[in-house]
């Protein structure tokens, strides 16, 4: 006998064929479903036309293929694809040879199945409004049963129920609701998860993640608190950050904190202030640790990116990458200078500032100290040479160490009068007859140092003040 029902399999899943005494048909968005007359046709059959006959509102029909819903034979399939992000119910009808009547029956030649594509909360279908039993026996009751259902698990979400909010998972697993495990009583939410905000997409633009808002528009306003609290030893630890804004242009964000107890954490720990009256935009603290071993506290600048750090034996040491050195100066808050007396040691304790020896060495037969890359000069003789000293500036003080090797070498150091003076005894060496080339002994094997220091009234002066010669060990 001639007859239009017709079977059903997800061609995207690989699925079984459907018989249609199953009825209702589930998939996803963008699944292929393939379409056929079940069993052989019979021999009157001369047609299997499928078709979209109606659909939840608002979504889009589907497409067949071929595009006429036409099978090429009575015993072909036809297909269609569900779009891609669309979700609701859809009845497809068969006619067979055109939907003609069977002894007067309408319904031979003429099939209809619904085809699901469930919600991403809750998996519930929408029924349709001429629906019957095309989906299931218990018509389109069940499906609003299944939303009751649904509604009611839910624990009657909003504040002051007290009830659960289920957990979103939806398309791709983002966006549907089932069990969350988050609770609101009216004032707070709770929840014993993780909670995870993940933005895609956003490149170099500000955009919220968590975000913690007082609306409220009067006077001095704080924000909530951010906080944590955990405990150990029997005691409660409460710390947080806390947003307090001090104009319109101004705020300080807060570590607060709290020992003991469940109450807000409010002592002050470290704070950003964006405009502090005194030092403007600025990080403050009681202490400021650098991690040992670490690169210490430095400076973001070009120019000079030095600090402070520790050497590799725990001395506490200053660095200047650049021709800069370290300047030490005493400024008044109101901005004035001080022009005298710049820095004032005090107190009783001990300790020692050392100038590491620079090694020079001739060529050409002359030789430069260069009293500005260090107050102490070291020189080994390889040759006679001639002296330059630079870089004097008043106060300085210092050693000139020149080591003569195994043969004597003649060091001619500046006449006395040229920006140097010497002390009398040494203005009489070699009887006073070219002095200035005995201020250096020339014996070999032998050192001499000098020491010195910088006037600065009447004029400024190196003056060789003392001269010690002896042998080397």
């Amino acid at each position: 006998m001639t007859t239009a029902a017709f079977k059903a399999r997800n061609l995207t899943s690989g699925g079984a064929w459907s018989l249609f005494t199953d009825a209702g048909f589930d998939a996803d968005p963008g699944d292929e479903i393939e379409l056929k007359l079940e069993g052989s046709p019979a021999l009157d059959i001369w047609q299997a036309a499928f078709s979209d006959i109606g659909r939840s509102d608002g979504r889009t029909a589907v497409t067949f293929s071929p595009s006429t819903g036409i099978a090429a034979t009575p015993t072909s399939s036809v297909t269609f694809t569900f779009p891609g992000t669309e979700r609701g119910t859809w009845a497809i009808q068969c006619q067979a040879n055109g939907g003609e009547l069977v002894d007067g029956d309408a319904t031979v030649n003429t099939k209809v199945r619904y085809f699901a594509i469930r919600t991403a909360n809750f998996g519930l279908r929408h029924p349709l409004s001429a629906e019957t039993t095309e989906y299931q026996a218990g018509g389109y009751p069940v499906a609003i049963q299944e939303m009751e259902d649904a509604v009611d698990a839910a624990g009657g979400v909003g504040p002051g129920t007290g009830g659960t909010i289920g957990v979103f998972t939806g398309a791709g697993a983002s966006t549907t609701v089932g069990d969350s495990g988050i609770t609101d009583d009216g004032t707070t939410v709770d929840t014993t998860r993780a909670v995870t905000v993940t933005k895609s997409g956003i490149a170099t633009t500000p955009t919220r993640g968590v975000t913690i808002i007082n609306a409220t528009n009067s006077s001095t306003q704080w924000g909530a608190q951010f906080g944590w609290s955990a405990i150990n030893g029997g005691a409660q630890l409460n710390a947080g950050f806390q947003f307090e804004p001090q104009s319109s242009s101004r705020f300080i964000v807060r570590c607060a904190y709290l020992v003991g107890g469940s109450g807000v954490p409010n002592s002050s720990g470290p704070y950003w202030d964006l405009s502090d009256p005194n030092l403007g935009n600025g990080w403050f603290s009681d202490v400021f640790g650098v991690k040992s071993g670490g690169a210490g506290l430095r400076f973001l600048n070009a120019s000079n990116r030095g600090g402070w750090d520790q050497d590799g034996s725990s001395n506490n040491r200053g660095k200047s990458y650049s021709g800069a050195g370290f300047v030490y100066e005493m400024y008044s808050d109101a901005g004035s200078t001080l022009v005298a007396s710049p820095i004032s040691p005090a107190g009783t304790g001990k300790g020692r500032f050392v100038a590491t020896p620079h090694v020079v060495t001739s060529s050409s037969g002359a030789v430069t100290f260069p009293l500005a890359t260090s107050q102490n000069i070291r020189h080994t003789t390889t040759e006679s040479t001639t002296v330059t000293i630079t870089g004097a500036v008043p106060g300085m003080i210092g050693v000139i160490d020149v080591l003569q090797g195994a043969s004597g070498k003649v060091v001619t150091m500046p006449i006395n009068g040229s920006g140097i003076e010497y002390d009398t005894t040494i203005l009489l060496l070699n009887g006073g007859v070219n002095y200035q080339d005995y201020v250096i002994d020339q014996t070999a094997n032998t050192r001499t140092l000098l020491t010195y220091y910088v006037t600065d009234a009447p004029v400024t002066r190196l003056v060789i003040t003392s001269r010690f010669v002896h042998v080397l060990p």
